[in-house]
C-alpha cells in the first residue's frame, strides 16, 4: 500500500497537484494495493507440498515469480494456500525469490 502523503502542507499549486497524481497512479494500481510481500525460500531438494509460513494475516491469492536460482520446474499449489501457509513442490534444489499476496482490482 502506497503511504499516505501530506499534500495540503505543500504550498505550490503545481507540486500538490503533481503528488495528487502520483497518489491516484498508485491507487489504481493493482499491484501496488495486493499487500505484496518480498519472500525468499530455499528448496533443498525435490519437495512436494513443502508449507511455507508466510505471515500475511490473509489468504495470498497471487504469486509473482521473480527468480528461480536453478531453474527448478516449480508449482505454487494454490488450492493449498490458507491464512498461514502456501504450498510449494519444486522438480530439484533451488532458491525461489518471489512476491506473494492478492491483486486488488
Amino acid at each position: 500500500m502506497f503511504p499516505k502523503l501530506f499534500r495540503k502542507e505543500i504550498q505550490d499549486a503545481h507540486i500538490q497537484e503533481n503528488f495528487v497524481r502520483i497518489n491516484d497512479f498508485f491507487a489504481d494500481d493493482p499491484v501496488s494495493n495486493g499487500g505484496f510481500k518480498f519472500f525468499e525460500v530455499f528448496a533443498p531438494g525435490a519437495v512436494t507440498d513443502f508449507s511455507f509460513p508466510h505471515n500475511l494475516g490473509y489468504q495470498p491469492k497471487d504469486v509473482i515469480l521473480m527468480h528461480n536460482s536453478q531453474n527448478a520446474t516449480v508449482t505454487f499449489n494454490y488450492l493449498a494456500f490458507d491464512s498461514t501457509f502456501i504450498k510449494i513442490t519444486t522438480s530439484g534444489p533451488t532458491v525461489l525469490r518471489f512476491l506473494l499476496g492478492r491483486v486488488q482490482i
